[in-house]
């Protein structure tokens, strides 16, 4: 690979990852993903592209573990769609910054905690630990797709009263293609 100018990967990568937020990758399933990947091997904005600077059969490989493995966690750790779920505004003071799960120290509103949906007994308590080491509460969490398993008020039921036994403020499930209503004073779906 060392081929490949890293101008050309920068561009290519940021191309891809324009595609995969349109096609909201974290809640396609790995049979999607399979095929998505099959096409952009052929695409002539993609594949061609990187097959110019390395052998044809490294095209799809290259893009699944080089160009696509850090989308996930570029995704998971920003902190817009945590802020924005919760209803905190962008402007607030941050004290601290954490990370394995993701979170942040407010100043003035406590900590706020975020990851996949299915880490979510990890998410909860980082969010206790964390608030109790620092003195202070937890304003919320928020729960990432895939949301797969939580698509009824039922399965997100077991989530929602851990929260509320450990103080959590609110349990935001963020996922734009989701129509509940909030659920409960400690929860919102956003």
């Amino acid at each position: 690979m060392n081929g490949l100018p890293r101008a050309v990967k920068r561009e290519v990568q940021e191309r891809l990852w324009r595609r995969a937020d349109k096609l909201d990758w974290p809640s396609l399933t790995v049979i999607e993903r399979a095929k998505q990947y099959a096409l952009w091997v052929s695409d002539p904005e993609i594949g061609a592209v990187l097959a110019a600077y390395m052998d044809a059969r490294r095209v799809h490989p290259y893009i699944k573990d080089t160009l696509m493995k850090p989308y996930a966690r570029a995704r998971v750790s920003d902190i817009g769609r945590p802020l924005e779920a919760l209803r905190i505004p962008a402007n607030l003071t941050i004290v601290d910054r954490y990370e394995r799960p993701h979170g942040v120290l407010i100043s003035d509103r406590g900590v706020v905690c975020w990851g996949l949906a299915d880490d979510w007994k990890l998410i909860l308590m980082a969010a206790h630990e964390r608030a109790f080491a620092r003195g202070t509460s937890i304003a919320g969490v928020v729960l990432l797709p895939p949301l797969s398993r939580f698509i009824t008020l039922g399965a997100r039921g077991v989530v929602e009263d851990a929260a509320r036994k450990l103080g959590i403020g609110a349990v935001a499930w963020h996922d734009p293609h989701d129509q509940l209503s909030v659920m409960g004073a400690a929860t919102a779906s956003v």
